[in-house]
């Protein structure tokens, strides 16, 4: 089923080959040969656009409190509209969550290694010494918002008591 020519035009859908280039899609009709280049939609990586979305997240929560981060805030900090954010997350609350366990788990995994191989009395130092030596002024300021928000936010306050959690186990 070819598509029709009308008064020298194309209307309908034709029967095209794909051609494809990163940015750009050649359709040809294979009937008359006519070629006219679309620019497709760029494809996105899941990975970079979560990075991306939960590194919002944080740098909203260290500027303004969590109280700051909606899907709108996230979007335009990230120069999108709210669909390229709720296209990965279903809402504010799966938003937070995933950021949070995000930013804790690098962090979890900088105490391991700076616990790595050290007996019990030295690894409990370097713990100690990682957590309060090593941070950075965003990072003091990302726990502050937590501390703060996990208040009025049940969110919050799950995921600063399952930190809470593996904080204990830790000095144990």
């Amino acid at each position: 089923a070819h598509h029709k020519h009308i008064d020298g035009l194309h209307s309908g859908l034709p029967e095209i080959r794909n051609k494809t280039t990163v940015s750009q899609q050649t359709l040809s009709c294979n009937l008359c040969f006519i070629t006219i280049d679309c620019v497709m939609p760029r494809q996105v990586n899941t990975a970079d656009r979560l990075t991306l979305i939960h590194d919002a997240v944080i740098a909203i929560a260290v500027e303004s409190g969590f109280a700051a981060v909606t899907i709108r805030a996230v979007a335009q900090h990230i120069g999108a509209s709210t669909s390229a954010v709720t296209h990965y997350l279903s809402g504010r609350d799966e938003l937070l969550r995933e950021a949070i366990r995000r930013e804790i788990g690098l962090l979890q995994a900088n105490a391991e290694r700076a616990t790595a191989g050290l007996d019990d009395a030295a690894a409990l130092r370097a713990f100690i010494e990682w957590a309060v030596l090593t941070r950075d002024e965003q990072s003091h300021r990302l726990w502050l918002a937590l501390v703060l928000g996990a208040g009025t936010d049940p969110v919050l306050r799950e995921e600063l008591d399952r930190f809470n959690a593996w904080w204990s186990q830790q000095i144990q």
